[in-house]
Order: C-alpha cells, then structure tokens, then sequence
C-alpha cells in the first residue's frame, strides 16, 4: 500500500503446461506487469502464456508490450516474446572427500569455475539438505569452506542398544537424518538415521569398541557434520 493506494493491481495464476505442481503468476501494478514462475521439475520444458521454459524459476517483467527484463534460475531456456535466455544449466556433482580439519571439499568431477566463488550451493545428504558457501576455489573439483562451522554436534557415546541406537551424553538439537558421523580418530562411522536430542539411529550398525579412543580418555567422542562424502552438491546459476 501507498498510503491507502493498493500498489498491486491485479494477481491472477497463469495456467502452466505440463500440469505437475508448477505455477505461474502475473502481478500487474501500474504500467508494469511481472509474471513468475516456479516447478518442481526444473528438467521438463513447461509453457505458461507465451512463455517456454525449462528451469526451476522465471521472472519477466514487461511494460506494455515491451520486455523490460526477463531472468531464468537454475535452467537452460527461456523464450517469449522478444527474448530468448540459455545457460547450462545447475551444476551437480558428488562429494568424493571432506578434509574437516582444513574445511576443504573435494569433488568426484571437475564441476568448478572461477565464477562460482562466493556462491551458496546445496548439499543434499539424502535425509537433509545443507548450504554451504564456496568461499575459495583450489581447483577444478576442491574448494574451501574458509571459516564456516560443519559441525552440527559433539558428544560421548557411552551405549548402543540393541537397534543400533547411538544414546549419547549431550542433547544435540540440531542433527538430522543423513548427517555425517566421525570418531576421534578422523573414522567415518556412518549416517544419522531417526533421532531425537539424546539418541539417534546410526547406520551402519556399531558397537561402542567401533568407536576409537584416540587420547586414551576413555570416552570416545564423535561430532556430528552436516555434510559428509556421498552427498550431492548444486550449484545454483541465474541468466539474464
């Protein structure tokens, strides 16, 4: 609003075809018009108005007849009326190591680019989805997390029960399904399945001895990381 003024015309749904969950909205104010689009099948080709596009997201905005400015999201066409936008499309590739210590990313191909620093990109566990930030490039396929905080839990695991559930010492609030777990000793003991503060399902299977006792203390400390090898990364592109 603008006072008492509505600064929003007009917000009508656009229909969208292939019919699968993707929508489309024209929002009109003044002498501009925005249509917008999202799916949830970025891959597929999908028509709204006079629009084709294959991606996740589509912004156009138009004055009249005349295209202002028009953007696609994670795709690989856009065309309408007066514009035609390509681009490659996301980038995916899988996690083949994690350096915790040095925060350092490596993956199983060579899917980075000079242009992707400083880039948030999604990191999908298979139970969890993370971002984290491309802070250095150190080349094709490793990058530097720089400063930022994997760790999303530590503590003792003085039992597990018979259904493999790891009962540790500390809640921990912000673990998830699909988290990475890691001894003491740097080991990889598995992923976090089911969990509550105080307790979570690991798999594989472990017994306490699994866990190391790097510093003879006695208590075999774990952490939690939010990300781990075997997980898939994105990186988001936008095209205008």
């Amino acid at each position: 609003f603008n006072e008492d003024t509505p600064l929003i015309d007009v917000t009508e749904r656009v229909p969208v075809t292939p019919n699968d969950g993707s929508v489309a909205v024209r929002v009109a104010y003044g002498d501009i018009e925005d249509l917008i689009f999202w799916s949830p099948e970025p891959e597929a080709e999908h028509r709204f108005g006079e629009w084709t596009v294959t991606g996740r997201a589509a912004c156009i905005r138009t004055r009249g007849a005349e295209v202002v400015t028009a953007r696609l999201l994670d795709g690989e066409s856009l065309r309408g009326p007066g514009r035609v936008l390509t681009d490659a499309g996301v980038t995916q590739a899988e996690i083949a190591a994690i350096d915790y210590d040095a925060n350092v990313v490596t993956l199983d191909a060579d899917a980075l680019t000079e242009d992707m620093i400083g880039r948030w990109v999604t990191v999908d566990t298979g139970g969890h989805v993370a971002a984290v930030r491309i802070d250095e490039m150190l080349d094709a396929r490793r990058f530097s997390l720089g400063d930022q905080d994997l760790r999303c839990g530590v503590a003792s695991v003085p039992e597990i029960d018979e259904a493999g559930n790891v009962l540790h010492d500390r809640a921990m609030y912000f673990v998830n399904a699909g988290m990475t777990v890691v001894d003491e000793a740097g080991e990889v003991m598995g992923r976090v399945g089911a969990s509550t503060p105080r307790a979570f399902m690991l798999t594989p299977k472990r017994a306490v001895e699994d866990f190391a006792d790097a510093d003879g203390d006695g208590r075999r400390r774990f952490t939690v990381y939010a990300i781990g090898v075997g997980d898939r990364v994105t990186v988001p592109c936008a095209v205008e």
